[in-house]
């Protein structure tokens, strides 16, 4: 953070405990907390994913990133659900705050695959 405190005020810090709160073969709910320093200041979060090469994927991959809506409720934990995920792929998963000033906070990342837990999957066949 910047010691000039008019620049301190349209900070803001990361977001904090970013999970994976469900998740589905083509789908995750990534949920997290706002941030401790000025979160009164956050107007919006971006939230991008990429996915992951593996011996399937060994292409380079586009990063998809959304805005979430406005911050009504600068206290509540949030989340953004992620869809048309490819099954059983990895992902690396970002998440931003940005202020009404257009100010960025430091971002947040997170790793997991689309899947479902407590299942085998072979390919696109999925075995309970």
């Amino acid at each position: 953070m910047s010691s000039n405190s008019n620049r301190n005020f349209l900070e803001t810090s990361e977001p904090k405990d970013i999970e994976t709160l469900d998740k589905t073969s083509t789908t995750m709910t990534i949920g997290w907390n706002p941030p401790i320093a000025n979160k009164e200041c956050v107007h919006h979060y971006r939230v991008c994913y990429l996915l992951l090469p593996s011996d399937q994927f060994v292409e380079k991959n586009d990063e998809v990133c959304a805005q979430t809506p406005p911050v009504l409720d600068f206290d509540e934990p949030l989340e953004y659900n992620l869809t048309d995920l490819e099954p059983c792929a990895k992902y690396r998963i970002s998440v931003t705050a940005i202020t009404g000033g257009g100010i960025e906070s430091d971002t947040v990342f997170h790793e997991d695959s689309a899947e479902l837990e407590g299942m085998l999957a072979i390919g696109y066949l999925l075995v309970t």
